[in-house]
């Protein structure tokens, strides 16, 4: 879903303004990068964490030479148990 569809659809479910809805949304969006190096939960959806990447050597596949790759530090987002409940089907 795109931000308009998801302003709309928020829309319709609670009665607030689209305006209010995307200002809730763009708050949210903020909220996590300030705080996402402590790691940031959204209930019922999920947790946005910073996690580490050691150095490593790859391979460049059309040639074949060996890079080394630094270290760094990614952006993970971890699903909760319930989302993944309701998202996925049992088997």
């Amino acid at each position: 879903m795109t931000k308009n569809q998801i302003v709309d659809e928020l829309t319709k479910r609670t009665g607030v303004s689209k305006v209010k809805v995307a200002e809730i949304l763009d708050a949210i969006a903020e909220l996590t990068y300030e705080n996402a190096k402590d790691g940031f939960s959204l209930p019922g959806i999920g947790k946005v964490v910073i996690s580490s990447r050691n150095a490593r050597v790859c391979r460049n596949p059309k040639t074949g030479e060996s890079i080394n790759v630094p270290a760094k530090r990614v952006l993970k987002f971890r699903f909760s148990k319930i989302a993944e409940d309701k998202t996925l089907p049992e088997k």
